[in-house]
């Protein structure tokens, strides 16, 4: 898996989803922050994900993923520290927090 240097749209769907942007929660099935309002930080984590096995354990419990950390994918950010990353790539990031 590459890097989330090398993969710039992470980083900027990661500063959406701190500004509680309601045209990038409208692809989740469900919006995680709709009662506490936008997160102050968020990172990513890196999983390895595998299909369970027919029959086995995990399918019989109905949890089709089998899945193991590997850590972590980019660091903790906040608006504050994306504010000059948003800025070089010219993405609009409105500072209300």
């Amino acid at each position: 898996m590459t890097t989330y240097e090398q993969n710039e749209w992470l980083i900027h769907l990661a500063g959406r989803l701190l500004k509680n942007d309601s045209l990038i929660l409208s692809l989740m099935a469900q919006n995680p922050f709709e009662r506490r309002g936008a997160p102050r930080w968020i990172r990513g984590e890196h999983y390895r994900y595998k299909f369970s096995k027919p029959g086995g354990n995990h399918a019989a419990e109905g949890k089709w993923w089998i899945r193991k950390r590997i850590g972590t994918y980019f660091p903790p950010v906040n608006v504050k520290g994306l504010k000059k990353y948003f800025k070089e790539r010219d993405w609009p990031i409105h500072e209300t927090q």
